[in-house]
C-alpha cells in the first residue's frame, strides 16, 4: 500500500476539493484534526498579544512556556491530519481484504490505529484548552474574542473524535480495551467541556466589564442645576 500525500500540502481549496469528494479518505478525521490545528494555532496567537513590554519576567517565561505547548500541539495535530487518512485507508484495505478471506489477521491491529488517532487528537485538543485556561486571567483583554474561538473550536474537536473513536472502537474485539478507551475518551470530553465553559464565562464577564466602562467614560457630563 502506498503512503498517502501530505494533506498539510495542500492549499486551503484543494484539501476541501478533496474532503467533499467521493472518497474515502479524507474524511471526518481528518477535518477534525485540522480544526484541533486552527484552534492551537489561534490560541498561540492569543498568548503571544498577551505578553506585554512592561511584563515581568516570570510572567513573560509563564506566557512563552504556554507559547511552546501551544506550538508543539498544532504540530502534533498537523501530523494527525494525514495519519488519521492513512489509519482509515489501511482500515479500508485491510476490510476489503477480509470479505475475501473472513480469518484476515490484521484487522483488529488496523481497527485500533484508525481508533487510537481520534484518541490522541482528543487528547491534545484537552491540551490545548488546559494551556490556555491557565493563562485567562494574563490574556491581552482585546483577544478575548479569539480566546473564545479557540476554546470553543478545541471542545469541538474532542466532541467530534468521541464520535469517530466510538464508531472505530465498537470493531474491537478487545470488550475491555474498548471500554476503556470509550471511557477515557468520555472523561476527556467532559473535561474539555468544563473548561471550555470557565474559558466562555470569563470571556462573558470580561467583555461585559469592558463594555460597562466604555458606556460610563461615553456617558455626556451632568449639567449645572438651572442650565
Amino acid at each position: 500500500m502506498s503512503k498517502p500525500a501530505d494533506l498539510t500540502r495542500l492549499r486551503i481549496d484543494e484539501f476541501l476539493d478533496q474532503l467533499r469528494a467521493r472518497t474515502p479518505t479524507p474524511g471526518g478525521g481528518s477535518a477534525v484534526a485540522l480544526a484541533g490545528a486552527v484552534a492551537a494555532a489561534l490560541g498561540h496567537m492569543v498568548i503571544a498579544y498577551s505578553t506585554k513590554p512592561d511584563s515581568d519576567e516570570a510572567t513573560v517565561r509563564v506566557m512563552e512556556e504556554t507559547g511552546r505547548r501551544l506550538a508543539r500541539a498544532e504540530e502534533l495535530l498537523r501530523a494527525m491530519i494525514t495519519h488519521d487518512a492513512a489509519a482509515y485507508a489501511t482500515l479500508h484495505e485491510v476490510s476489503k481484504r477480509r470479505k475475501e478471506s473472513p480469518n484476515e489477521g490484521s484487522y483488529q491491529e488496523a481497527v485500533l490505529a484508525a481508533a487510537a488517532v481520534p484518541f490522541e487528537v482528543a487528547a491534545i485538543a484537552s491540551q490545548v484548552l488546559m494551556s490556555l485556561d491557565e493563562q485567562r486571567e494574563r490574556i491581552n483583554p482585546h483577544l478575548c474574542s479569539d480566546l473564545a474561538v479557540a476554546a470553543i473550536l478545541a471542545e469541538a474537536v474532542a466532541a467530534a473524535a468521541a464520535h469517530l473513536l466510538e464508531t472505530n472502537a465498537r470493531e474491537l474485539e478487545d470488550r475491555p480495551r474498548r471500554e476503556r478507551m470509550i471511557a477515557s475518551m468520555r472523561a476527556i470530553g467532559l473535561r474539555c467541556r468544563s473548561t471550555r465553559d470557565q474559558i466562555e464565562s470569563f470571556v462573558s464577564t470580561t467583555l461585559h466589564r469592558g463594555a460597562a466602562t466604555a458606556k460610563v467614560e461615553m456617558k455626556p457630563p451632568t449639567l449645572a442645576n438651572g442650565h
